[in-house]
């Protein structure tokens, strides 16, 4: 009988997340990252959802590619499992992480503002 691999661990996942959110704190598309560490971009996405686990190897080449220490992936793996801020999932999120980004680029302070209080509102959040 061949043996199953085993699932991904919690700490898999993280390192998995933090992996997304160093490449997109760098600037660099899964396909860039890919090429860097010689895998596909369906790779890169499993390795950042956390359905495939990074190799020893692959870690290295990816704090490489990254510019990044090892230890940067495990980082909050000290209070892993513990209440996170709400700051903490913000380059974890696509849409969030897709705001964020572009808001910047709307120059008309009044819709910037607008826009913030719409999405406080939304959010039942108070000004």
């Amino acid at each position: 009988m061949i043996p199953r691999p085993r699932p991904p661990s919690p700490i898999d996942r993280l390192v998995g997340r933090r992996l997304r959110e160093l490449r997109r704190r760098r600037g660099l598309s899964q396909s860039d990252l890919a090429l860097a560490l010689g895998v596909t971009f369906q790779q890169v996405q499993k390795y950042e959802r956390g359905t495939s686990r990074l190799s020893a190897g692959k870690l290295f080449d990816a704090s490489r590619a990254l510019a990044a220490p090892v230890s940067e992936f495990f980082e909050g793996v000290e209070t892993f499992g513990q209440e996170r801020g709400p700051y903490d999932n913000l380059l974890a999120d696509d849409l969030a992480m897709s705001v964020a980004l572009t808001f910047p680029r709307i120059e008309d302070q009044k819709v910037r503002l607008a826009l913030a209080r719409l999405v406080r509102e939304l959010a039942g959040a108070a000004d």
